[in-house]
């Protein structure tokens, strides 16, 4: 008697739990699209590249003075310029727009437009 409503008690708990976790993470998706729809940023500041060298170990953070697309594959940074509140961003986006970025000739007080995540510890800036 006690194994026939066990066998029809955890099915049934089985599927509550699959209902409340699909309902929890499909209602945080669309709150979280809703969120996103244009939370695009402008920031004024610094592009550093950051190349390697790879004989030391290191690298090298540089503020160009020219376009670096012809330069070794390497990571790039944004120093956002703000009284009192600088940030340094880590840069990502889509291969174009890395492309893009790569290209422009001026690297100080330019102003760069993307998405903003991260938290205290570490930003970083997708671009557009």
């Amino acid at each position: 008697m006690v194994l026939i409503r066990m066998n029809k008690i955890i099915p049934t708990f089985l599927i509550l739990i699959s209902f409340l976790y699909i309902s929890l993470f499909s209602s945080f998706e669309f709150a979280h699209a809703d969120n996103n729809k244009d939370d695009s940023v402008t920031l004024t500041g610094n592009l550093i590249c950051l190349y390697p060298e790879s004989d030391s170990g290191n690298v090298k953070p540089v503020i160009s003075t020219k376009p670096c697309s012809k330069e070794i594959k390497h990571l790039h940074f944004f120093l956002e310029i703000k009284k009192g509140a600088e940030k340094l961003y880590a840069v990502e986006g889509s291969q174009e727009a890395i492309n893009r970025l790569e290209n422009i000739p001026k690297r100080k007080n330019i102003q760069l437009k993307g998405k903003v995540s991260g938290n205290q510890r570490a930003w970083i800036l997708t671009v557009d």
